[in-house]
């Protein structure tokens, strides 16, 4: 798959799933051809407030369930004669929220 078509298919899952997988850190370049990313569920671990305490928090609360959500994407993304081919390992258990 292309990265075009990775890009739409995770819009897709995302959609359909009613959550968002993010990246927590940098892509991991393995070498010069092969680069590695992890996408987690936005739904995992606890709120980590930022800021000066000038704003309020929402009044509904945060959406982050206190754990780890077991369902991510394991990106690989490997250069081959001018285009960038994506190999994607998706966990599509979601745990802890609807």
């Amino acid at each position: 798959m292309h990265i075009t078509e990775f890009k739409s298919w995770k819009h897709n899952k995302e959609q359909a799933t009613f959550s968002k997988f993010i990246t927590d850190r940098v892509m991991a370049k393995i070498n010069h051809l092969k680069s590695k990313q992890f996408y987690y569920c936005h739904r995992s671990y606890s709120y980590r407030k930022k800021g000066s305490d000038i704003r309020e928090i929402k009044s509904m609360g945060t959406n982050k369930i206190g754990g780890v959500c077991p369902s991510m994407l394991k990106v690989t993304i490997l250069k081959c004669d001018e285009t960038e081919k994506v190999h994607v390992k998706y966990w599509k258990t979601h745990c802890g929220h609807p």
